[in-house]
């Protein structure tokens, strides 16, 4: 992580790259439009869509753009909301190339951190697969909090259906159920955990 911190700011600096501070649910770029930038992430965190479907969330001191990129494709084979209020540099597609001919330590540590993303999505797919639908709302809710370093976090419904698979009806359910049991509180969409080990436990056991 450092090791990108470190080239990213020399990158930045040399091509005078100013940051730009977007809102929550601001779009990064749409699945399907012109390769014309890569994103990096200094503070905050970008869901990769596809549709209305949440893959994954890229955080702090990643790429983002990245995948299309390297599969020279033309247009974004995923699109980018902003999840928190964020920082990123939009880095043109140009500069970026310019800079991977030109530096070969980028291209070697761009290369890793891409295999080290997809290994590590997929282990994580297969493992929220293996899970039931409570469990992975209950990690999703743990994971956010602890990202956040709060123990609230902001999610619409909508979103919190996307990101464990199941439909919003289902989603309000469970999140009913959790409040009946007052382990977590949830208004106007936003999650509060009351009780996060007593959430923990009721993660890896039915209820």
């Amino acid at each position: 992580m450092e090791q990108t911190k470190k080239i990213v700011v020399e990158l930045l600096e040399k091509y005078q790259i100013e940051p730009v501070y977007l809102k929550r649910n601001s779009v990064l770029f749409e699945e399907g439009k012109p390769v014309d930038s890569i994103f990096y992430i200094e503070e905050g965190e970008v869901f990769i869509m596809s549709g209305n479907l949440i893959l994954w969330s890229a955080h702090s001191n990643e790429f983002v753009g990245v995948s299309s990129f390297l599969s020279f494709e033309e247009s974004y084979r995923f699109g980018a909301k902003v999840c928190t209020s964020s920082k990123i540099y939009k880095i043109p597609i140009s500069t970026f190339k310019e800079e991977l001919i030109s530096n070969d330590t980028l291209s070697k540590l761009l290369i890793k951190n891409f295999c080290e993303r997809i290994d590590a999505v997929t282990v994580r797919v297969k493992n929220l697969a293996s899970k039931s639908s409570r469990s992975r709302l209950i990690l999703l809710l743990i994971e956010s909090t602890k990202l956040n370093k709060t123990n609230k976090v902001s999610y619409p419904l909508s979103e919190i259906s996307s990101l464990i698979g199941v439909s919003s009806r289902r989603t309000r359910k469970m999140l009913k159920e959790l409040e009946e049991k007052k382990l977590i509180s949830y208004l106007n969409g936003v999650v509060e955990i009351l009780d996060k080990r007593g959430l923990e436990i009721v993660g890896v056991n039915k209820f």
